[in-house]
C-alpha cells in the first residue's frame, strides 16, 4: 500500500539544500524551505520538510531511506512519519 509520508530535515547550508533537491526529485520527493526559522546562534542552517510517497510499511525505514538520500549532503533527518507535512516548530 502506498502511503504519504513527510520528514523534517536540517542542511547545514543553502548550498546543501539546492544539491540534494535534485536527488530527492529523481525519487519523486518534494523538498521545501522554511525560510522564516533562523538559527538563533546567526549559524546558516536551513530547514526543510520532505514529501513524498513510499511502499514502506515501518517509519523507521523511511527515516533509514531519507538517512541514504540526505547523509552525503550533511542532512539530518529530525522528525518524520507517515501523513502529511507538518508546520514546522519555531
Amino acid at each position: 500500500m502506498t502511503q504519504q509520508f513527510a520528514a523534517e530535515i536540517l542542511f547545514p547550508d543553502a548550498d546543501s539544500v539546492m544539491r540534494v533537491q535534485a536527488a530527492l526529485r529523481v525519487v519523486g520527493c518534494i523538498c521545501e524551505i522554511d525560510s522564516e526559522l533562523r538559527d538563533p546562534a546567526g549559524m546558516p542552517y536551513v530547514w526543510t520538510m520532505v514529501s513524498g510517497k513510499t511502499e514502506l510499511e515501518d517509519e523507521d525505514d523511511v527515516r533509514s531511506w531519507l538517512v541514504h538520500i540526505v547523509g552525503p549532503f550533511e542532512g539530518d533527518v529530525l522528525e518524520w512519519g507517515f501523513g502529511p507535512p507538518w508546520k514546522i516548530r519555531d
